[in-house]
């Protein structure tokens, strides 16, 4: 295992060479390897997003605006969160972007209370996988 800096928001393979604007942040788990975007960085480029903490955000009844919600471990530990990633080269530049886009799943029952959708949470035991 190693540690690279990327940003977030995949470009596709299917972008290279052109400079989108459309950037995917998530990508669901239930599509992520079959959906054209997504299934080649699936197949070869997966990787672990470590963080302390996710935001949802749940919408607040009556107002256009909604609250953001933090959610971590009871223990304050830091964790890791499925993801894929992508290297692409800007057009104009020339210069290597690596990107990342994060895989959600059905949220479990305490974050439902907040949002339907969450990070995929990974066991400490499968990092090494």
């Amino acid at each position: 295992m190693r540690a690279q800096s990327a940003d977030v928001g995949a470009h596709s393979s299917l972008d290279q060479g052109k400079l989108t604007e459309a950037q995917a942040v998530n990508a669901t788990a239930e599509r992520v390897a079959s959906a054209p975007m997504f299934r080649s960085a699936y197949a070869k480029r997966r990787c672990i997003v470590p963080i302390d903490n996710f935001f949802e955000w749940k919408a607040i009844r009556g107002s256009k605006t909604k609250q953001p919600h933090a959610i971590g471990l009871k223990t304050d530990e830091p964790f890791g969160i499925a993801s894929i990633w992508e290297s692409w080269k800007h057009p104009a530049t020339g210069i290597v972007h690596r990107t990342f886009c994060v895989i959600i799943t059905t949220a479990n029952e305490l974050v439902s209370k907040i949002h339907d959708r969450m990070p995929v949470i990974l066991p400490p035991e499968t990092y090494d996988r």
